[in-house]
């Protein structure tokens, strides 16, 4: 239980606590009304968030899907530079294997003329010994 003491010395306080309590007041009732012009102002800006975010979504599904589509069409081109180089390799080492084969069909004609021309030297000299001796 209070005593008398501790009430008297709150009694000094009740002119101060007179004055502030319409100012206490005054705040309690003029907050609601803020708080709801500030919630109507949060909810007007929360819809406007989602409105963007519903369009940043849809942007950024569109370019996902135009970085789909070029990726594929570089996909589709590196497969066709791949098969090229692949054609191309095949027809250097077709080259190559004609090379070889002209190379030795070249030395095979070489060492014919060669022979050719050894069988023509020693018919000659025969012919010139026969021709010496008659």
């Amino acid at each position: 239980m209070p005593n008398l003491r501790s009430l008297s010395q709150l009694r000094a306080l009740l002119p101060y606590a007179a004055k502030l309590l319409p100012v206490l007041t005054g705040v309690a009732l003029a907050e609601p009304a803020a708080s709801r012009s500030n919630l109507t102002s949060l909810d007007r800006r929360f819809g406007e968030i989602q409105i963007e975010s519903r369009g940043l979504r849809s942007q950024v599904e569109t370019q996902g899907e135009e970085i789909e589509r070029i990726l594929k069409q570089q996909q589709e081109r590196l497969d066709g530079l791949v098969s090229g180089m692949e054609n191309i390799r095949r027809e250097q080492q077709e080259i190559a294997n004609s090379s070889r084969a002209l190379a030795r069909l070249v030395k095979g004609l070489g060492l014919a003329i060669v022979l050719l021309l050894v069988a023509v030297t020693v018919m000659s000299a025969l012919i010139l010994f026969r021709m010496s001796h008659v």
